[in-house]
């Protein structure tokens, strides 16, 4: 069948939850003009563009400074285009490019995964998030901590959160999907077990989030012993997983997407295996394609409302 990387979801089935979908998605998806470019830049598509493509994953990085919400890389601020002058990229400019396209294609969900990049905001960070942006639009956010069906989330934007919040102030109705158990594997771990990370609602564990975040790991060797065997073992799809193929290995990410990118691309996938969230440096129409298209589709997958 043939799917267009625009509205890929309105084949699948409304009554999937997200973890039994197979999801493309963008590791530090704003990191397309940035200072120190070789060393920073993560991919060459803009937001609008790996939407487009088919991207359904966002992994975005922001920076509470005096100006608001920037997006950032490190120590390293987005900006809007390629001229040094051309200003930081701020929350502002994503929040209206996810909302264009979903109002373009109102079958898509996005699920934005957010994390503190400076990881020193406390509590205010999601006060002026949640006041200044969601509350704003509420009818485009789905801000539950609980795994929805994808009928539940057409259209709108899934938070996933890697940053705390005031427990007095929010509870599990408010706040996101909590990813705040999120560990650092980026100092040579390459086990291919991968790490469970506890999901923890109010209620305490609620299970598990599959998680492959190994960053530091040579190209070659990541996809051999990492990579490769957690998308071959497939995934329980009563788990969120996340498999980032990115590596910052010598800090040069775009010459290490070459090599992980092309392994992927002659890697044998299986059309109704659980892959889980894929996760790329530098995405492409053809990458996510080869995500997406795993997906089982159903006919009646999306039936619109009658007016």
């Amino acid at each position: 069948m043939n799917l267009s990387g625009a509205d890929w979801m309105k084949k699948i089935n409304s009554e999937l939850k997200i973890t039994q979908i197979n999801i493309p998605g963008s590791h530090n998806s704003a990191a397309r003009y940035i200072p120190m470019s070789f060393f920073a830049r993560c991919q060459s598509l803009s937001l609008q563009g790996q939407l487009e493509a088919g991207v359904r994953y966002l992994d975005i990085r922001l920076r509470l400074n005096g100006k608001g919400f920037v997006l950032a890389h490190g120590f390293l601020n987005c900006r809007n285009k390629k001229f040094p002058f051309s200003g930081e990229l701020k929350i502002e400019t994503v929040l209206e490019q996810c909302y264009y396209f979903l109002s373009c294609n109102p079958t898509e969900a996005v699920l934005l995964c957010i994390k503190d990049e400076d990881g020193n905001a406390g509590s205010e960070f999601y006060d002026r998030l949640y006041k200044e942006y969601i509350l704003q639009n509420p009818e485009k956010w789905y801000i539950e901590n609980r795994i929805p069906t994808l009928g539940e989330v057409r259209g709108r934007l899934i938070l996933l959160r890697r940053f705390g919040v005031d427990e007095k102030k929010y509870s599990d109705s408010n706040c996101g999907l909590n990813l705040t158990l999120w560990p650092d594997q980026g100092h040579g771990h390459d086990r291919p077990d991968c790490f469970d990370m506890p999901f923890i609602t109010e209620k305490g564990f609620a299970g598990s989030v599959r998680l492959q975040d190994c960053f530091t790991i040579p190209p070659k060797r990541k996809w051999q012993k990492i990579a490769r065997p957690f998308l071959e073992n497939g995934q329980d799809d009563s788990m969120l997983s996340l498999n980032l193929l990115s590596t910052a290995y010598l800090c040069m990410p775009h010459i290490n997407s070459i090599v992980i990118n092309r392994y992927f691309k002659i890697s044998q996938t299986v059309k109704g295996r659980n892959y889980g969230i894929v996760i790329f440096d530098f995405v492409s129409n053809e990458l996510a394609r080869n995500v997406f298209l795993t997906n089982k589709t159903d006919t009646i997958g999306f039936i619109p409302s009658k007016t």
